[in-house]
């Protein structure tokens, strides 16, 4: 009788390994960003650790890694000298900021296509079937080299909605 209740309590199995699959994922994750930060330990030193804590392993046996991890943050990869704030830079530097994204922005509505052929390339619109504006914004050139400092020249552009 124990044993049967305690089978019925028991979790069913395919929701045991998404949630095995779901830990082994999030650690390479979290492995990746704490190795970013600078600790003092590289990213497959720290992934061990974590896959052997949750899992008494670091190599768990029958869970995939997914084919790769997430795309890092666009703002990840501009250095941290270059991430100064819109309203802190000179007055010269602002308005070239405005001036340049005016003329990407421009440039991307007079040619449409073109800019809908990219946006139809990238692999998270699935062939342009996902209608994103993160994406597209993405497409700027300004956005896509500095992302803080270009959204914060947005609400200077004067862009009519």
């Amino acid at each position: 009788m124990i044993g049967a209740m305690a089978s019925e309590l028991d979790p069913p199995m395919p929701f045991l390994n998404a949630l095995q699959q779901g830990v082994f994922e999030n650690n390479r994750r979290l492995a990746r960003t704490l190795a970013e930060w600078g600790g003092p330990l590289d990213e497959g030193q720290l992934r061990d650790i974590l896959q052997n804590w949750a899992f008494g392993t670091s190599l768990p046996m029958g869970l995939n890694p997914p084919e790769s991890l997430p795309v890092r943050p666009a703002w990840r990869n501009v250095p941290p000298a270059n991430r100064t704030p819109f309203g802190k830079l000179p007055a010269p530097i602002q308005q070239r900021w405005v001036d340049r994204l005016s003329q990407e922005i421009q440039a991307m509505a007079t040619d449409h296509p073109k800019t809908l052929a990219r946006y139809a390339e990238r692999p998270d619109t699935q062939n342009g079937r996902i209608v994103s504006g993160d994406t597209l914004l993405h497409l700027v050139p300004g956005v896509a080299e500095n992302p803080p400092l270009a959204l914060a020249v947005f609400p200077e552009l004067g862009l009519e909605t």
